[in-house]
C-alpha cells in the first residue's frame, strides 16, 4: 500500500511539473541557458483572451527596447492582475534580440496547485 501511494505522489509531482513548464511561453533555451538571456522592461500594450470562456487562453503584447530599438512581443501568458500599461519583467536573448517572458502566475495556476497539495495531503502515510 505504501508504494501506492508513493507512486501517486510522483505522478501528482510530476503532473505538476508539466503544468508549469508547458503551460508557459517560457522557452526551453532559456530554461536551459539563461546565461544567454538578459533581464529587461517592458510596458504592456495590450491584454485579451482566446477561445470559449472555460478554455480561455489570457494573453499580453508588450514592447521593449533592446540596443536602442523598439521591439514587440506578442501572444505572451497574461499573469493574475496584468493589464495595459503595466510594466512587466522580459527576457532578451542576447544574440537575436527576441524576448520570453519568465514564469506568471495565473488563477487557473494557483487553483491547480492547491488541489494538487490537497491530494498530496490526503495520500500522506
Amino acid at each position: 500500500m505504501k508504494n501506492k501511494k508513493s507512486l501517486v505522489i510522483i505522478v501528482i509531482l510530476l503532473f505538476i511539473l508539466y503544468g508549469i513548464f508547458f503551460s508557459y511561453d517560457t522557452s526551453f533555451n532559456y530554461i536551459l541557458h539563461r546565461a544567454d538571456y538578459t533581464k529587461a522592461k517592458g510596458v504592456i500594450t495590450a491584454a485579451y483572451s482566446r477561445g470559449a470562456y472555460k478554455n480561455a487562453k489570457h494573453y499580453v503584447n508588450a514592447e521593449y527596447e533592446w540596443n536602442g530599438e523598439i521591439r514587440k512581443l506578442t501572444k505572451a501568458k497574461r499573469g493574475l492582475l496584468e493589464n495595459k500599461g503595466k510594466e512587466i519583467t522580459l527576457y532578451v536573448n542576447n544574440s537575436s534580440g527576441l524576448a520570453v517572458r519568465g514564469l506568471v502566475v495565473n488563477f487557473s495556476d494557483i487553483v491547480f496547485t492547491v488541489f494538487a497539495g490537497i491530494i498530496i495531503y490526503n495520500n500522506r502515510n
